[in-house]
């Protein structure tokens, strides 16, 4: 999403405003303080987002001129082009229109803004110098887990949450607790519980009727049961008098059934299978009498067939010797072109061994040798190591060289300061001697003393007045308090309280002889006799002193200097320590170098001596690694190919061999390869040819024979069926066969008619539950019909008795629950209850919230922290000058981690405030850039660098300038004019001044 034109109807101090021609590269917004920036910026969220409500803290920005409220924004998206964004005053967040490019309109914004809403867009896109400052207050052990939240969603909101839902819960319940709710509640409740139950004990009589009334529901529920079962009953009866009709009918046909004479068992369409069976028996005799002549002529042909005996015994070895012709000639190819390979593999070993030195070395070693990548890692890793430690000494050498020089330089300097600095004899009697000289001064001083001489006066006389009126009030009082102190001792005397007595008496002769002492005003007196000598000893100095000016002002200059050089002495002394404090850190370090490389040089020299290198320099290793690689893969493929080729003389014998006994064999004898191979090949063409025709011959006949099998079977097949016929039918004879099967057709149409009837009633059973032999138990149903209709009524009035009963019994117990000691109990019982139950849910509610979160904080963690970390890494390297090279999450801890291009890693808190400023805008860039995939909008940033130096700002410049070429708008709001010279410096970075609010380059 890209903001093309803003246009502010009105909107706090900000009225009838049209900014236009913003691109989607770096926005710079320019103005001094209170000219609107922070204006724009809200008036941004609120076209988005909507109008802060009037019961939020957040500035509405109303404007005070009665212009319209609101605005508009021109917003060029992937998905929608062009959309023109209105909100102007109404109900709630203001009324939002939607104007898209096609002309038309609409009301809902979501669709453009796909769920953001305005809290996450501050959190993620929007940041500002408070941010920065955030980061300075925060505790510097709380600063790990404010980082690793802002890499969610760009704000420690979700840390936030989690405390207050801890906190929630532990309020209202906590193991063990007492003054969390649901703990209180629970004890009120286990009170109140004891209370019903001891109102229970006392209810016995309630207790009975209770009985009684379970006792009455069992009987009326018994007679609800008999009265299910007679109204069953009934039923089937009244079904009984309706099948009767049916059930007649079904047994005259049973009877008329029995009377036929004997048709079963017979075969289905008994008649018509045994006239198919007889059609094809006759065509049978006729395709037998053909098959016999064909078999006849094929006899013949065979015989007349010659085949060769020795050829053909011999079939196998002759087919199996041609068809391995092309492996024998790709062998003996492959045999001469595996002994130049050998030649040339040995060569390149030889010269591999000399640039290893490794002539000694079998080739069993050389393929043993660990050429594996982790070998190789691990090779480079060493390497690395070393090359490490080499460039730490040089910089560590570099650095004591320069403290060094520092030390010796501050030594010297001290040493200079020290000589032209006055000796404290000089400087004490340069001072006196100023001191003397200044009569001005010796004037002011006397006149000093004569004020504070009048001053002391003037107190010593009130304090003298004070003195008497305090004396009369003190003892107005004191013989007030014997009075009261005399009264309290006769009345605890007459109260036996003799201890109190005895106090009383203390406490009364102590005040009697008790005299009030006035402020003493002899130590004003002494201070105005001390004045008085000072006064005298000053004028006698003025009257004293003669001296020579300019020797005066030459030893005030001389003074100066001496007070000048102390100071930058005073200096000096500190850089000296610094000096020295950075030396023995430099020693600190060179021990610390020395005890990693003793551990780097023992790995080297186990490494060296495991993998036969002794001799090769480490910026070589790499090279001589990698032609120990080679060589053993060269030496693997040599013993490979010396292996095959012993397998190639073995085959190319073994041929050898088979073609001197086909020779043999076939008594025959020939001088070259392609001889043999010509003359085998002629004699297995002739046999195949002979062994062909024969075959089909063969097969011809075989084809005959079992087509003439076929119908023999067939025709004993038909034979069978028919004889299955008769023995079904239990007849001897095709005549009998057909009498029977009339006597079939009748008696199955009666067995149909009796089916159907017997699937009615069969219906009938199946719905009422009943069966035929029920029907017979019962002589007449009609008269079953009425009986069971009084049983019915009976009932009926049975059970409406029992009611009536149970109706008394419970307006009993009504009367007794309606007391009022019990039902004020169990009622303040079910409200606590109720109580309980309802903290209960807010507790359940709060815990599962806090599980979500949980939940979902890991997810954000395992999905999306990845790919935040990834671009924070790049961003920070950046902002540090390569100086950093990895942002890392330790998955044990809520904190993240840095790593140094040193390959040292560090927490948040054991960085410098810079550093930690710079992790933190990378963690937020690179937040901002994530969520940019799914959710493009603009950043908006508030004078985000205003305190850094130059060359941070710069670095963060460069970085945004990134930012921006990777297709995302800034909108970065300044009052500083060496922001706008560092910023826009492409074509398409646009600086809005809030003088004229135009693009001014």
């Amino acid at each position: 999403m890209i903001i093309k034109e803003i246009h502010i109807y009105g909107f706090g101090k900000l009225q009838d405003i049209q900014i236009d021609g913003l691109s989607n590269k770096i926005q710079l917004f320019l103005g001094e303080n209170e000219a609107g920036k922070s204006t724009i910026m809200a008036f941004i969220q609120a076209i988005l987002f909507g109008f802060p409500l009037k019961n939020q803290t957040e500035l509405r920005y109303e404007p005070k001129r009665g212009m319209q409220y609101g605005g508009s924004l021109l917003l060029d998206t992937s998905e929608f082009g062009e959309v023109k964004i209105e909100r102007v005053a109404g109900k709630a967040a203001g009324e939002v229109t939607v104007f898209y490019n096609d002309g038309s309109t609409s009301t809902d914004i979501q669709p453009i803004l796909k769920g953001m809403e305005k809290s996450l867009y501050k959190g993620v896109f929007s940041f500002n110098i408070m941010d920065i400052q955030n980061i300075a207050l925060t505790d510097v052990d709380q600063l790990g887990s404010y980082l690793f939240s802002s890499g969610f969603i760009g704000s420690d909101h979700i840390h936030k949450i989690m405390q207050t839902l801890e906190k929630d819960s532990e309020a209202l319940f906590k193991r063990n607790g007492r003054k969390p709710i649901i703990n209180e509640q629970l004890v009120v409740l286990k009170e109140l519980n004891h209370d019903v139950k001891q109102w229970k004990m006392k209810l016995t009589d309630y207790d009975n009727l209770q009985r009684e009334v379970k006792e009455i529901q069992k009987q009326i529920k018994n007679v609800q049961l008999e009265l299910k079962a007679l109204q069953a009953e009934q039923s089937k009866v009244e079904t009984m008098v309706a099948i009767t009709p049916m059930l007649l009918e079904k047994n005259k046909l049973k009877t008329i059934i029995s009377s036929l004479p004997p048709y079963k068992p017979f075969p289905a369409d008994g008649r018509v299978r045994l006239e198919q069976l007889n059609i094809q028996l006759a065509s049978l005799h006729t395709k037998k009498d053909k098959l016999n002549k064909r078999l006849e002529e094929i006899e013949g042909n065979i015989r007349t067939l010659k085949i060769d005996d020795k050829v053909k015994t011999h079939k196998r070895e002759i087919e199996t010797f041609l068809a391995g012709k092309g492996e024998y000639e790709q062998a003996k190819n492959e045999y001469e072109k595996v002994q130049i390979s050998l030649e040339e593999l040995t060569q390149t070993i030889s010269r591999l061994k000399m640039d290893l030195n490794w002539e000694e070395r079998k080739h069993t070693e050389i393929i043993s040798w660990d050429a594996s990548l982790p070998n190789k890692a691990f090779m480079r890793d060493l390497v690395q190591k070393q090359l490490r430690m080499e460039e730490q000494k040089t910089r560590l050498d570099e650095q004591f060289i320069k403290v060094k020089e520092d030390v010796e330089q501050s030594e010297q300097t001290i040493k200079e300061l020290k000589g032209k600095m006055l000796t404290e004899e000089e400087r004490n009697r340069y001072k006196e001697r100023i001191m003397n000289s200044q009569n001005s001064k010796l004037e002011q001083e006397i006149e000093l003393h004569e004020k504070m001489i009048g001053n002391i006066d003037t107190q010593i006389k009130m304090q003298k007045n004070r003195n008497e009126e305090n004396k009369k009030k003190q003892t107005a009082m004191k013989y007030s308090v014997i009075s009261l102190l005399m009264l309290l001792a006769v009345w605890t005397f007459i109260q036996q309280q003799y201890v109190v007595t005895g106090i009383s008496l203390l406490v009364a002769v102590f005040l009697f002889f008790w005299q009030f002492k006035g402020d003493s005003a002899s130590v004003l007196l002494e201070e105005r006799e001390k004045l008085r000598e000072s006064v005298v000893s000053l004028k006698a100095q003025v009257d004293e002193v003669k001296f020579n000016r300019e020797e005066v002002t030459h030893m005030e200059k001389k003074l100066l200097e001496d007070e000048h050089i102390l100071q930058i002495l005073m200096k000096e002394k500190l850089q000296f320590q610094q000096n020295e404090k950075n030396y023995d850190r430099i020693i600190e370090q060179y021990e610390q170098w020395e005890e990693q490389q003793y551990v780097v040089q023992q790995e080297w020299q186990i490494w060296l001596e495991k993998c036969y290198f002794k001799s090769f320099p480490v910026v070589y290793m790499e090279e001589a690694f990698d032609k120990a690689s080679l060589l053993k893969s060269t030496v693997e493929k040599f013993e490979q190919l010396r292996e095959r080729k012993k397998a190639l003389e073995v085959e190319l014998y073994r041929w050898n061999d088979n073609r001197k006994a086909l020779e043999k064999s076939l008594n025959v004898k020939v001088e070259t390869d392609s001889d043999i191979f010509y003359l085998l090949a002629t004699k297995q063409k002739e046999l195949e040819e002979n062994i062909v025709k024969e075959t089909q011959l063969l097969e011809s006949k075989m084809e005959l024979e079992n087509e003439w099998e076929l119908l023999e079977m067939e025709q004993r097949s038909l034979l069978e069926k028919k004889q299955q016929l008769y023995t079904f039918a239990e007849v001897n004879d095709e005549e009998a066969f057909r009498i029977k099967e009339k006597n079939y057709q009748l008696g199955t149409d009666y067995e149909k008619k009796l089916l159907d009837l017997q699937g009615q009633l069969h219906q009938y059973f199946v719905n009422y539950h009943f069966n035929e032999e029920d029907w017979y138990k019962e002589s007449d149903w009609v008269e079953r019909k009425k009986e069971i209709s009084q049983l019915l009524e009976q009932l009926r009035t049975n059970e409406r008795e029992l009611y009536k009963k149970q109706s008394q019994l419970e307006e009993s117990i009504k009367v007794l629950e309606n007391g009022s000691t019990y039902s004020e109990v169990l009622q303040q019982y079910e409200i606590a209850k109720a109580k309980l139950t309802n903290q209960a849910k807010r507790w359940a509610f709060i815990q599962t919230a806090h599980q979500l979160l949980e939940k979902t904080l890991l997810y954000y963690r395992d999905v999306k922290l990845p790919n935040v970390l990834n671009v924070a890494t790049r961003y920070f390297n950046m902002l540090t000058d390569g100086n950093y090279v990895n942002i890392l999450d330790p998955k044990e801890e809520q904190t993240l981690m840095v790593e140094h291009k040193d390959g040292v890693r560090y927490y948040p808190k054991e960085l410098s405030q810079a550093t930690i400023e710079q992790l933190y805008l990378s963690l937020r860039f690179a937040v901002a850039s994530i969520w940019s995939k799914e959710h493009a909008f603009p950043f908006i940033l508030d004078d985000t660098f205003v305190n850094f130096d130059i060359a941070r700002t710069k670095q963060a410049i460069n970085l945004l300038k990134e930012i921006s070429n990777e297709g995302h708008q800034i909108l970065f709001f300044t009052c500083h004019e060496n922001i706008k010279e560092l910023m826009a410096t492409d074509k398409e970075d646009n600086v809005f001044s809030f003088n004229n609010l135009s693009p001014i380059c």
